[in-house]
């Protein structure tokens, strides 16, 4: 409390809106026969709506961040469809993924199910550097009152290139955490497959297509939310000096 305030609460609070919303809308869905994709997509708009404002407060930086996120969340939805596809991923990756296609009543997507947990899972870098990148325009904005749109915008992406450079491979080594007792068992190899199966599992390739997916997420939500920043920090200031 005494480093970020009652904003530190409004994060944990946020937090718990977040598990709720997985818990309470998105597996039981899911469970029910509900495609997976849309199921996930609409429980991450919800997620963004309520834990953004929650945790930042009402303002016209962070609705400028809500709806870069927003926006940019849409694009990786797409993004993260082609790639799948054209990788040719099916999302059976072991027993546990045949166990929940099939021993849930419902025959799980198992293919929707893969891009739900990459659109979720990217969220969070999202509205880490959205909610930065206007944090970081606006104070610029009030620290120097004589710079203009342009070069707010330059100033502003200069530090978001450094911010998503360090978010994605914070994106990565998550992925990579996450499945790290899946790629050791990979590369043990007890059953000596030649390279090439390695390197053409499916396992390994979901992971290779979450990662670029997020990646392309987050590296298009810079100059996205950085001009809409710049725009309405210099339109703020033009009309509070009137």
């Amino acid at each position: 409390m005494l480093i970020v305030g009652w904003r530190g609460l409004g994060s944990f609070i946020g937090l718990g809106i977040s598990l709720a919303v997985i818990f309470a809308f998105v597996a039981p869905q899911i469970l029910s026969g509900s495609d997976p994709l849309t199921t996930c997509t609409i429980g991450a708009v919800v997620i963004l709506l309520l834990t953004t404002y929650t945790a930042h407060g009402f303002s016209k930086q962070t609705t400028i961040a809500l709806v870069s996120t927003f926006f940019v969340l849409l694009l990786t939805v797409g993004l993260s469809v082609l790639f799948v596809n054209l990788s040719l991923l099916t999302g059976y990756i072991d027993e546990n993924s045949i166990l929940v296609h099939f021993g849930s009543g419902h025959l799980i997507n198992l293919k929707g199910l893969l891009l739900g947990g990459i659109i979720i899972g990217t969220l969070g870098a999202l509205n880490d550097i959205t909610t930065t990148q206007t944090a970081t325009i606006f104070e610029l904005a009030k620290t120097d009152k004589q710079l203009n749109q342009k070069q707010l915008f330059w100033k502003g992406l200069r530090v978001g290139r450094e911010h998503v450079v360090s978010i994605i491979n914070t994106l990565v080594l998550a992925y990579a955490g996450s499945s790290l007792t899946v790629f050791i068992f990979l590369f043990y190899n007890s059953s000596y497959y030649p390279l090439w199966v390695i390197l053409n599992s499916e396992t390994l390739n979901e992971e290779i297509i979450r990662t670029i997916s997020g990646t392309m997420g987050l590296v298009l939500v810079v100059p996205i939310v950085t001009y809409l920043a710049a725009y309405y920090a210099t339109k703020s200031l033009k009309l509070s000096n009137n």
